[in-house]
């Protein structure tokens, strides 16, 4: 029996590590997908290919979050199960029922804790980023299908009315200085985290309740999940960032003048 279970915890350590394996060759492969392919692409296709990247990337970090709490839950799960007799098949199998149903249950309430929020402040995530951005300052911020070189671009909203837009470094995110729905100046940017796009706080929240079934109300965005409460998040950075752009902007103005 004990050489019985050395085998199994032998085997089970090669099928973990070949699935940690596997998953990190996930994150290498978008990583290297990153550095080879941004350099060459316009801004707005490397704003796309950003955040498909990166929603990737996400999902091999959630995945391998869920794989390594797997084993604990289940270990726990058994600890507190005990089997009166270890002759009686149908006890044993009953048990093993029990161990996989309150198993399942705790990988499923891990995988609902696991927000956007705490993924996209992992190491791993914001190293990827970091990797992106580099890549795209290799294409010194154009490329051979980008040829407009000003740092300052000007986004037409629906009325026909131009806002100011500013390529932030970060992963050629665009950090606006102007609410996409009230066209007014933004105070309190929230992010969307799986599209990058900025929005006033109050008014996305306000949007969203009035619209519980919307998506990003940007025109043109690929994100095409539906817009919730906990997809947006703000930081002290992402604050900073937008209000030196709007800094910049303003003094841009009165040097036109």
């Amino acid at each position: 029996m004990p050489r019985q279970r050395a085998h199994a915890a032998n085997d089970e350590s090669e099928v973990q590590d070949q699935v940690t394996e596997a998953i990190q060759f996930g994150r290498g492969v978008i990583t290297q997908l990153g550095k080879d392919i941004l350099p060459h692409c316009d801004r707005r296709t490397q704003q796309e290919v950003t955040g498909r990247l990166s929603e990737a990337f996400k999902k091999l970090i959630r995945a391998e979050l869920v794989y390594n709490e797997c084993s604990v839950i289940v270990k726990e799960v058994a600890q507190g199960i005990e089997v009166e007799n270890d002759d009686n098949q149908a006890t044993i199998l009953k048990a093993c029922d029990k161990i996989e149903t309150l198993s399942r249950e705790g990988v499923e309430n891990f995988k609902a804790s696991v927000s956007d929020q705490q993924i996209v402040k992992d190491n791993l995530y914001v190293e990827l980023m970091e990797n992106l951005k580099e890549a795209v300052e290799e294409s010194s911020g154009a490329s051979a299908f980008d040829p407009q070189t000003d740092e300052e671009e000007t986004d037409e909203d629906g009325s026909g009315n131009e806002s100011e837009v500013d390529v932030d470094d970060e992963a050629t995110v665009l950090i606006t200085t102007i609410d996409p729905l009230t066209k007014k100046d933004l105070k309190s940017p929230v992010r969307n985290i799986h599209c990058n796009h900025i929005y006033e706080k109050k008014t996305i929240l306000d949007f969203i309740k009035a619209n519980p079934k919307a998506k990003c109300p940007i025109g043109g965005c690929i994100n095409e999940k539906i817009l919730k409460k906990d997809h947006l998040y703000s930081d002290d950075e992402l604050v900073k960032m937008v209000t030196q752009k709007q800094r910049d902007q303003r003094r841009g103005r009165g040097k036109r003048r």
